[in-house]
C-alpha cells in the first residue's frame, strides 16, 4: 500500500506549524536514516511513497508530542483536511453540503492512498456511515487520521459538533472498517 506525497508534505507542515523546526527534527530523529532522507530531500506531492513511511511518521509524532495518545492522530487528519480545503478540495468542502461531502469520500481515499475503497453506506440528515474495504493494512493511527479528516471536512462544509468514530468488523473473512459520524 502507498500514500501520496501531498499527505507527507502536509504532515511535515503540521509538525512545523505546531512544534517548530526543532519539533520536526525530533520527529525525524525517531525515523531511520533512509526515512529521514526521503522526507527531507525527495517528497513530491504527486508521487506515491510507502505506506509504512506514512505510519512511521504518524507514530513518531504521537510518541514525540502526545505521549502515545493515538487519538491525537485526529489532529493531523484535520490539518490535512484544512490544507485540502485550501487547494484540491476547495469546491467539494466549502461549497458542498455535508451530504455531498460524505458522498464524495471515495475521491479522498483514491487521492491519498493507492489501495482501499471508501463506500458510502448512509448519507442522510446529520448522519453518515462510510465503509472502507480492500485495505491490506489496518492501523488505528491511520483510521484516526481519516476520522479527523472527516470531522474537519464536515465542519468546513457547515456541520456543527461533528463526531466520527470507527469500528473494525469481519465480513466474508475480510476485515472492513466502518466510519460512523453524526453532527448538528
Amino acid at each position: 500500500m502507498k500514500a501520496k506525497g501531498v499527505i507527507f508534505l502536509n504532515t511535515l507542515e503540521f509538525i512545523k506549524f505546531n512544534f517548530g523546526q526543532d519539533g520536526l527534527e525530533k520527529v525525524l530523529n525517531r525515523l531511520t536514516f533512509e526515512e529521514q532522507e526521503l522526507l527531507t530531500l525527495k517528497i513530491a506531492s504527486v508521487m506515491w511513497y510507502p505506506f509504512d513511511l506514512y505510519l512511521h511518521l504518524s507514530h513518531a509524532i504521537i510518541d514525540e508530542f502526545y505521549n502515545g495518545d493515538i487519538n491525537r492522530a485526529r489532529d493531523f487528519g484535520a490539518y490535512v483536511a484544512i490544507k485540502g480545503a485550501e487547494s484540491q478540495y476547495k469546491d467539494l468542502i466549502k461549497q458542498g453540503t455535508t451530504n455531498y461531502v460524505v458522498s464524495r469520500a471515495h475521491q479522498v481515499q483514491e487521492t491519498y492512498f493507492d489501495e482501499g475503497e471508501m463506500l458510502t453506506e448512509l448519507a442522510e440528515d446529520k448522519k453518515m456511515i462510510l465503509k472502507l474495504i480492500k485495505i491490506p493494512v489496518i492501523d488505528p493511527v491511520h483510521l484516526l487520521r481519516l476520522a479527523g479528516w472527516m470531522e474537519k471536512a464536515l465542519s468546513l462544509s457547515g456541520a456543527k459538533e461533528v463526531k466520527v468514530d470507527y469500528e473494525i468488523k469481519e465480513e466474508n473473512g475480510k476485515k472492513v472498517v466502518y466510519f460512523n459520524g453524526d453532527w448538528k
